[in-house]
């Protein structure tokens, strides 16, 4: 059976037949997450170069950007990451990657103010275009013409290519982004969540936002949108806990409690991947809702980063320790 999901998930993009085909066999189970496993491939050392703040991959490339302003290409050959370029053109934290659907760029955001476009050439990157946006870029997400990403202070700047820029949410202290479809989701330091269109710049509230209790603050640390549920892990007083949405509606579907504190967030068609401090994954089943397996990345670190390939059968890891690790999801 697993060979057989294997073979539909790695044809549901070019194939309707096989995503069809992949939903029935994921309906016919119990649980499609019950399906697989997951085996550590490789893990490469760059302690050297700082924190993995940033990991993204497209077909056999991977792409990790690091605390020093480093960004490496790595070629992604089965259970070795070979290194095939490093590049040192951002001077400082390099906060976020984006390969768009194109699959032949790349976006990388920093905080020495700038956003880069680069070219994916068959074994190298080059940098086409510098864009200087005046402020520290953190949780960069590129739709089209425009930009968006978290400032050093309040609010989310949009930028467009051509220059102009504006603020919005300038109210609130924003911790996590998600794009989907012209709409923008943020998550903030005081556990508030919104959606902003961005094409009529109308402000819809998802989750009030509560004061701080006995002086500290319940973040949102992590948000994704995926096949029309808002998935957002969050603190409070009570502990870590994960909340899915309706995202035509807003309304609540369910919160579960979790054992870790949520730094990063991948969801997949069948499993939400949590990147946890004390440097675990906690990988849960995204239709039932309920934790399926832990994964240990050795050292007590944070899990700063996270990213799946196209196919979703290798999770990529970034950690404040310096190391990045691939995962076989089978």
């Amino acid at each position: 059976m697993k060979d057989i999901l294997k073979g539909l998930r790695e044809f549901k993009k070019s194939s309707n037949v096989a995503l069809e085909m992949l939903k029935v066999f994921s309906e016919g189970s119990e649980s499609s997450a019950d399906l697989w496993s997951h085996k550590e491939l490789t893990q490469q050392d760059c302690s050297m170069n700082g924190e993995v703040l940033s990991i993204a991959s497209i077909k056999d490339k991977i792409f990790s950007g690091h605390s020093d302003g480093t960004i490496k290409v790595w070629m992604d050959k089965g259970s070795v990451l070979h290194l095939i370029q490093e590049i040192r053109e951002h001077s400082k934290a390099v906060t976020s990657l984006i390969v768009p659907q194109s699959g032949d760029t790349l976006y990388s955001g920093s905080h020495d103010k700038t956003v880069r476009w680069w070219s994916i050439n068959k074994e190298s990157i080059h940098c086409e275009q510098v864009y200087d946006v005046k402020d520290q870029v953190n949780n960069l997400l590129v739709a089209n013409s425009i930009s968006c990403f978290i400032p050093q202070g309040a609010g989310i700047k949009i930028q467009s290519w051509s220059g102009t820029s504006k603020l919005l949410n300038p109210s609130k202290y924003v911790k996590c982004l998600a794009l989907v479809h012209g709409r923008l989701y943020s998550g903030c330091q005081d556990n508030s969540i919104q959606e902003i269109d961005l094409a009529t710049g109308t402000l819809s509230s998802i989750q009030s936002g509560s004061r701080k209790l006995l002086g500290k603050a319940n973040p949102v640390h992590a948000l994704k949108v995926h096949d029309g549920f808002i998935y957002s892990a969050s603190s409070s007083v009570e502990g870590t806990s994960l909340k899915v949405w309706n995202a035509s509606n807003y309304t609540l579907n369910q919160t579960v409690s979790l054992g870790s504190e949520v730094r990063t967030m991948v969801v997949s068609s069948d499993i939400i991947y949590m990147g946890c401090k004390g440097g675990i994954v906690e990988v849960w089943c995204r239709k039932k809702l309920s934790r399926k397996e832990t994964l240990q990345t050795g050292t007590n670190c944070r899990v700063v980063c996270m990213a799946l390939n196209s196919n979703e059968d290798v999770l990529l890891i970034g950690t404040s320790d310096g190391r990045i690790q691939a995962w076989e999801v089978s």
